[in-house]
């Protein structure tokens, strides 16, 4: 009898190659938690290697694209323009993020509009 036959009816099969299920789950000794049994220690997930398409890596990715270069360059910017002449940048930055987020806001509730594309459809047509 094969590894299949074995199992058929209590778990699902060890390989991809014996996998007949949309949803094939590793038998574990421990009830109630699949892979619990190869699962990885804290240690092992937060410093081993970064692999492709990992979860540590995906994040990692995610915080450079938030973050941005426009937040790292802006030490750089105090530099350049002063102290005084930055924090006045910095000030007006915030007010026109806050003023834009705002008119979106009002011209949503104006129209009943629900999320960003049906803005953009409302305000600019479907050129945009």
């Amino acid at each position: 009898m094969s590894d299949l036959d074995v199992n058929a009816g209590i778990a699902s099969p060890k390989t991809i190659e014996h996998a007949t299920e949309d949803i094939n789950i590793k038998p574990t000794s421990l009830p109630m938690s699949p892979g619990g049994a190869t699962r990885r220690t804290f240690f092992d997930r937060s410093f081993s290697k970064l692999e492709k398409g990992g979860v540590r890596g995906s994040t990692f990715a995610l915080c450079s694209a938030a973050i941005g270069g426009g937040v790292l360059s802006l030490p750089y910017m105090f530099v350049i323009v002063g102290w005084a002449m930055g924090y006045i940048i910095v000030a007006v930055s915030a007010f026109a993020g806050v003023w834009s987020n705002l008119m979106l806001v009002k011209l949503s509730e104006k129209h009943k509009i629900k999320n960003y594309e049906d803005i953009l459809l409302q305000s600019g047509g479907t050129c945009l």
